[in-house]
């Protein structure tokens, strides 16, 4: 939808600032990921740092550590009010040519986390290399 928008002569000049406005708690989130085989373990924050920092120091993918270890120092990046975006423009036009944001849901999560599985962008869960075999 979006790349329709973007491809509207009457889209020249204008700002579509993409948002789903449907939103999924933390809790719920971590839920539907442990629903799909992934080891979720609920932490507090402190003991989450405190991991963080140790696997900084010792992991060949430091790169990602060091970046956490980076907000973790500074942890208004991490619970600051984050900045609203204008979306009345897109909003409107999505509307216009029938098109919506899904829900944040099971179903969408497992799309987005069976392509990061095939792209190798993250591992894939016991439960699916037994079904996949």
């Amino acid at each position: 939808a979006i790349v329709h928008l973007g491809q509207q002569a009457s889209s020249l000049n204008r700002n579509f600032h993409v948002c789903n406005p449907h939103s999924i708690s933390w809790n719920d989130l971590w839920a539907v990921i442990a629903s799909l085989g992934y080891k979720v373990d609920g932490v507090d924050f402190q003991q989450w740092a405190e991991v963080i920092s140790q696997r900084a120091k010792s992991k060949q993918d430091k790169e990602l550590y060091l970046i956490l270890r980076h907000l973790l120092r500074s942890p208004i990046y991490l619970f600051s009010p984050k900045p609203s975006f204008a979306t009345y423009q897109t909003e409107f036009e999505m509307a216009r040519i029938a098109r919506s944001c899904p829900a944040i849901d099971k179903p969408l999560l497992t799309t987005y986390l069976r392509y990061f599985e095939e792209h190798d962008c993250i591992p894939r869960t016991a439960f699916r290399n037994d079904t996949a075999a």
